[in-house]
């Protein structure tokens, strides 16, 4: 909510952990029948908008002919130019998988599901200071004249 977009205006690199959301985003705590053995059967409280999130990364790996590991990845590095995913996998075909991830682009349709799926709600704050009857008070009535040489 405030650490990557302060980055981006000052345009900072942002290395990211977790760019698979604890295994999360592979969508194998999605499978209604989870192992009763092994990592998978100690499957950690998840919300259901997790689960919904990797639902939608599955369905884009899908169409994709790639893993979910790769496009949730991915989904991560294309965000902002300057976020750098670090790779937390436990095994080499893990990590051999994950660095698959730079070897495709998502659509723009794919970064646009997967943004709607996932969108936070910013909270105070951000929701109050976009208003354009708060930007008026703040600046004196000035906001549109400021260059703002950022994007």
């Amino acid at each position: 909510r405030d650490l990557i977009p302060m980055a981006e205006n000052f345009e900072l690199g942002i290395t990211i952990w977790g760019a698979v959301g604890a295994g999360i985003l592979t969508g194998k705590y999605n499978q209604p029948d989870l192992p009763k053995e092994g990592r998978a059967a100690h499957r950690p409280p998840v919300e259901k908008n997790k689960l919904d999130i990797a639902s939608g990364v599955m369905k884009i790996a899908e169409e994709t002919g790639r893993t979910p590991s790769q496009v949730a990845i991915n989904w991560a590095r294309e965000q902002s130019k300057f976020i750098i995913p670090i790779l937390g996998a436990r095994t080499l075909p893990q990590i051999e998988d994950n660095l698959k991830c730079v070897e495709f682009d998502l659509s723009s349709d794919h970064l646009k599901r997967l943004n709607d799926i996932s969108k936070i709600d910013l909270g105070f704050p951000h929701e109050m200071l976009r208003k354009d009857t708060i930007r008026d008070i703040v600046y004196g009535g000035s906001y549109d004249k400021i260059d703002i040489h950022r994007s």
